[in-house]
């Protein structure tokens, strides 16, 4: 958000919900991720920074994001992830090395301290 607001950029809050027929997953709020999206506008309200909230569904969550990112024009996709050790290498999981593969902004991984 320090970049967005030093370059006066506009940010996009999304949260992506996979739709499944698995057990477990139908019964899935419909407002599922309001809160996480909403939490970030509060934050770059607060910091002095417009931020659109965004909640998309698709059966698969990168090839939502790799969509958005490509139809909205997006310069700078940021993503949170987790490390996942995979033979003395860095690797952040199939759909993490999916958007890498498919975006073509620049992207930026953000590794939350274990």
């Amino acid at each position: 958000m320090q970049y967005a607001r030093a370059f006066n950029a506009q940010l996009t809050a999304l949260h992506v919900r996979e739709r499944s027929t698995g057990p477990g997953l139908k019964n899935r709020p419909a407002d599922e991720g309001r809160e996480f999206v909403e939490e970030i506008e509060l934050l770059g309200r607060q910091l002095g920074v417009h931020v659109e909230p965004r909640i998309a569904a698709g059966k698969r969550a990168e090839d939502v994001i790799v969509a958005t990112a490509r139809e909205d024009g997006y310069d700078l996709l940021v993503m949170g992830v987790l490390y996942r050790s995979s033979e003395q290498r860095l690797y952040f999981g199939p759909k993490v090395r999916q958007i890498l593969a498919r975006t073509r902004c620049s992207v930026a991984l953000v590794i939350p301290p274990q």
